[in-house]
């Protein structure tokens, strides 16, 4: 089933937001169920049936196979691990992770412990698949929950799983808990269908919620929260009209099993849904024959950039500076980018009337703004990741758009940061000064102290302060933004530049573990004395401007400190998110919230749970930093001071990454040593999507804008009030277990449609029995000892599986069809393995799973009898 797709799509280009995966340019559609079983060809192996097809899009299982039985090399997983151990060295939240304060809403985890642990465990032969390898490391990134930190690469990038259609969760009437639609069906409905769509009650024969928030939190990757999980599932058309593919849409690396059963509260179901699967780039069809052609074309490095040079460091070696690299970019994105594009967006859930559009809309343009009947304006900013043109453009709609809006007799501003992942940072603070424009925000941070950052700094601080003079030297592009060079940041505490690497270096400790002095950058304002904002961005500088923003220079600030009066009270403006904002979005909610005043809402969050919502959910550190970066600093400091470099680590690794990131800098508040990414932040109000907003974006800022200034009582309940909503000082406790406890939506009574539905299957196309009576379904637990009463002419089986809380099940019994016709007819659903009638089935029999999703793979032997 295919789900509407907006007709804009905004292109994955340079700069692209860090951790998201974007639709490539051919591949523009959500994965379709539409798809045939391979035929085999005996001469093939898995994985040549699947690349050999002439498909893009398998069934789940398909990919998987292909996947399991491509070879592990320990030695080259070894070498990665080590590689990816000295690369983690530089995220700065590793001790907090470790053990974080009652703040912080996720699992503790400790990063290079686990690691260590994968290390180990590759030794001893726990992985008996490079794809078992890579899934076990992939599981450690994610438990980071943050979209700073992330990698891309080897077998686990070569394709994305996900289900058969897309979801939305909408309440009846904004009071009520929302339930979860299938997202074109409920479309279609609200559209004139005919019909009204009917909420799913089980998937899989769990029940939905359940269901759905167990797979958030395996797949999810980059949150605070569980609400913020939870949202990132839904289809949004914030994501749409970016081009952006959710996680159950098709952007799972996480093999999620094969059958996929779905049965509605209104009786009718979806019982033979399949998992699928999609090939990454859809370049790579038919690029290989052979599960060992696999490994050499995804896998070992040197296969994938076409050269005898076989790791990072020589590719770095062979490559231009990072500037001129990052013009180069810019030039070819500029030349790809669609010129002659509407100024509103294609997708029905916005107005098709913004009185602000910003040029080339769709293309380098992101920024709408919108007049609602009650005399709010609704500026809409989904993204601060533009290109271009689309940087210098960036500004004057946001100052065009207040001016319209005053005269236009807008007396209130809402701010819709829906799917905003970040971008650009000047950017955020550039819309914050057209709001603001005489207030100078905080913006501190800091960086992890280790041996590796104090020797680069050491090196490239000592090359700056020797060498280079003035904004003429042809290499100030690439020392302006380097973040070992120390000469001009400036110490948070004193409002001086400090001297030396060593004097920024430090350490301080805090935790138990060694960070350099917090900082921001020097900033003159008018006839102001010295304020402070980000570190690294000192906005008088219109050489670092320009490096950055692409001759842009910040409103307030150097050849731009002419300014307007300030538009709008702080009391007039509310910023609306769905818990998503990360990054760039969330220096910008911090400015904009903690520094200035403003309200916050929250939309959509957890059924499941009553209560506040966090205004960012996702990752609030002040800067990511790419592996291929850290490659080249090191490269770069071995040419520069030969002796000191040896003590850097080896950047050889053969195996094929792809893109890998992590978190450089925390973000820190005035007098603070806090990193935000632990504190605890409510929004002011939360709402639920609607039946009537959640493809309608103008009803949704008119419930917000209601929320927000008329009737608090739209809030969901218990939503409002939280200390750390309004307080000056970071929460650093978080909610109490009791507040928790009181949050929770009671769960209704127990009723049978779990064990024993009573809903009429008959009509369901693929769903063939002899008679129509039939009321079990595929996925529903049973009981062994009555089998005819759960799953009518289906077969109650034992089957094992890893529960989502990686323990081993044993007692775990689910209706199932056998055929003796092959695995393709019968499936147990929490395995996804085969029973094939008359023969044996393989179940998972670790008690110790490799992650949360897969595992172990010892097996057991179940005999299934020839007569079902």
């Amino acid at each position: 089933m295919l789900l509407f797709i907006s007709l804009v799509i905004f292109l994955s280009l340079a700069n692209a937001s860090k951790g998201r995966r974007m639709r490539s340019r051919a591949r523009t559609t959500q994965l379709s169920t539409d798809r045939k079983i391979l035929a085999r060809d005996t001469a093939l192996d898995a994985c040549g049936q699947v690349f050999q097809s002439g498909q893009n899009v398998f069934h789940a299982l398909d990919a998987y196979n292909c996947l399991a039985n491509v070879p592990l090399n320990k030695t080259v997983a070894s070498q990665f691990l080590q590689y990816y151990k000295d690369t983690l060295e530089f995220q700065s939240t590793l001790t907090y992770l470790k053990n974080p304060p009652s703040s912080y809403q996720q699992p503790p985890t400790d990063l290079l412990g686990g690691l260590d642990q994968i290390g180990r465990q590759l030794e001893t032969g726990v992985f008996t698949s490079e794809y078992a390898f890579e899934i076990a490391v992939l599981d450690l990134v994610y438990s980071a929950h943050d979209s700073h930190t992330y990698l891309y690469g080897g077998a686990s990038d070569v394709f994305s799983f996900g289900g058969p259609f897309e979801i939305s969760s909408a309440s009846v009437d904004g009071v009520q808990p929302p339930e979860v639609y299938i997202a074109y069906d409920l479309y279609t409905s609200l559209h004139g269908g005919g019909y009204s769509a009917s909420p799913i009650a089980t998937v899989n024969g769990q029940p939905v919620l359940e269901f759905y928030k167990t797979f958030s939190v395996v797949n999810s990757h980059g949150y605070l929260e569980s609400h913020a999980d939870w949202n990132d599932l839904m289809y949004s058309p914030a994501a749409d009209i970016q081009g952006i593919i959710d996680d159950l849409g098709g952007a799972s690396p996480f093999y999620p099993g094969d059958v996929f059963s779905v049965i509605f509260k209104n009786g009718t179901g979806l019982p033979d849904q399949t998992w699928l699967a999609v090939l990454n780039d859809f370049n790579n069809e038919g690029a290989v024959s052979s599960v060992s052609e696999f490994y050499d074309t995804f896998v070992a490095f040197q296969s994938n950039i076409g050269s005898t040079q076989n790791s990072k460091v020589k590719r770095a070696a062979a490559s231009t500076t990072a500037a001129e690299a990052t013009a180069a970019t810019a030039t070819a994105t500029q030349a790809s980018a669609t010129s002659a594009l509407p100024r509103y967006w294609l997708n029905t859930a916005y107005p098709l009337d913004p009185f602000v559009s910003q040029a080339d809309l769709g293309g380098s343009g992101v920024v709408t703004g919108y007049l609602l009947d009650d005399s709010t304006a609704v500026l809409s900013i989904p993204s601060f990741d533009v290109y271009g043109d689309g940087i210098t453009s960036f500004g004057p709609t946001i100052a065009t758009f207040l001016e319209q809006s005053k005269t236009q007799g807008a007396s209130r501003i809402l701010i819709d940061l829906q799917q905003n992942y970040g971008g650009r940072r000047l950017l955020a603070v550039d819309t914050f000064k057209h709001f603001f424009p005489t207030v100078d925000p905080f913006g501190g941070s800091r960086e992890r102290a280790h041996d590796t950052a104090n020797i680069l700094g050491e090196i490239y601080t000592g090359y700056y302060n020797s060498h280079l003079s003035g904004f003429n030297d042809s290499d100030i592009d690439y020392f302006a933004q380097s973040a070992w060079v120390a000469s001009d940041f400036v110490n948070a505490a004193t409002g001086d530049e400090f001297g030396s690497w060593s004097e920024y270096f430090g350490p301080h400790e805090d935790r138990l573990d060694q960070f350099t002095t917090i900082v921001c950058y020097a900033i003159l304002l008018a006839s102001e004395l010295l304020t402070w904002l980000q570190q690294r961005d000192n906005l008088s500088n219109p050489v670092f401007d320009e490096n950055n923003l692409g001759n842009l220079i910040v409103y307030g600030y150097s050849n731009h400190s002419k300014i307007a009066p300030q538009p709008y009270d702080a009391e007039d403006i509310v910023i609306l998110t769905d818990g998503l904002c990360g990054s760039t979005c969330a220096l910008f909610v911090e400015m904009m919230h903690h520094e200035a005043g403003v309200k916050t809402i929250a939309v959509g969050g957890l059924p499941q749970l009553l209560g506040p919502m966090q205004t960012v959910g996702g990752t609030r550190g002040a800067r990511d930093y790419d592996a291929d970066q850290l490659d080249l600093d090191i490269f770069g400091a071995e040419n520069l001071n030969p002796t000191l470099a040896s003590q850097l680590p080896d950047r050889n690794v053969d195996f094929y990454v792809d893109e890998a990131s992590l978190n450089l800098q925390d973000q820190i508040r005035r007098g603070e040593e806090f990193p935000l990414q632990f504190a605890y932040e409510a929004a002011q109000c939360r709402i639920y999507y609607t039946l009537d907003s959640v493809f309608n974006f103008t009803e949704l800022w008119q419930h917000a804008a209601r929320a927000t200034w008329i009737d608090p009582s739209l809030c969901v309940k218990y939503s409002t009030n939280h200390s750390s909503a309004t307080s000056e000082e970071t929460d650093t406790k978080g909610p109490s277990a009791a507040d928790k406890a009181s949050w929770a939506v009671p769960k209704p009574a127990a009723s049978s449609t779990n064990n024993n539905p009573s809903y009429d299957l008959s009509n369901l196309e693929g769903f063939e029995y002899p008679n129509s009576d039939i009321a079990g379904h595929v996925g529903a637990t049973c009981d062994p000892k009555q089998p005819g009463d759960y799953c009518k002419q289906l077969s109650c089986v034992k089957a094992p599986y890893c529960s989502p809380n990686g323990e081993f099940s044993p007692a775990e019994y689910q209706c199932v069809r056998l055929s003796k016709d092959g695995c393709n007819q019968g499936q147990v659903v929490a395995t996804g393995t085969c029973l094939l009638a008359g023969g044996k089935c393989n179940y998972c029999q670790s008690k110790t799973p490799i992650t949360s999703q897969t595992c172990g793979t010892t097996t057991v032997e179940h005999e299934v009898p020839d007569d079902r």
